[in-house]
């Protein structure tokens, strides 16, 4: 036996070494062991610091804030570097962080600042009347938006149009317990 051996020795070119251990018998190599922390692709860095933007010189409108529509935003009208959307998104990071947001929360809350703030100019005020009519308004958890937006100090409740100083107060007709009809104002 021993000389059958020797002549293939003779006839072999190359030598191949089998380390016991090395594959499993289906074939594939084990895995690495995962030794802890975060699976997956890292995270985004966070938005960079950014504070208030200085409104430098304005020109005053001729006219008060007309309402905002948020219908359909075209992407090329997308201002994504703006300093008001920069300010923003610095101030939902670190409330995220602070209220432990889930990933969907984040990315609407982003998607919603994205859209409100394009072409923001200081001094105008976000309604609410005028999110919650718009789809992804009314989607966000909690107010999640709104608490960004009143941080940052350009959110009103007002619901309605703003009252009017030169119409007098609406008329309301009630009927007392005699069955009379009362007209009050305001």
């Amino acid at each position: 036996m021993a000389t059958g051996v020797r002549l293939r020795l003779g006839a072999v070119r190359y030598h191949q070494l089998f380390l016991a251990g090395m594959h499993h018998r289906n074939g594939s190599a084990p895995a690495a062991r995962h030794t802890g922390g975060r699976r997956g692709a890292p995270r985004k860095p966070p938005p960079p610091l950014a504070g208030r933007p200085d409104p430098g010189w304005q020109q005053l409108p001729l006219f008060g804030q007309l309402p905002r529509h948020y219908g359909r935003t075209a992407p090329d009208g997308i201002d994504a570097a703006g300093p008001w959307l920069a300010w923003a998104r610095y101030l939902a990071h670190s409330r995220a962080e602070a209220g432990r947001w889930s990933v969907d929360s984040r990315l609407s809350v982003n998607r919603a600042l994205t859209v409100v703030l394009t072409g923001y100019t200081e001094g105008d005020v976000i309604r609410r009347g005028e999110i919650s009519t718009q789809p992804w308004g009314r989607g966000l958890r909690g107010g999640l938006l709104i608490s960004v937006l009143q941080e940052m100090g350009i959110f009103e409740e007002a619901v309605g149009p703003p009252a009017r100083a030169d119409r007098p107060p609406a008329r309301k007709r009630t009927t007392g317990a005699s069955g009379r009809q009362a007209v009050s104002y305001g």
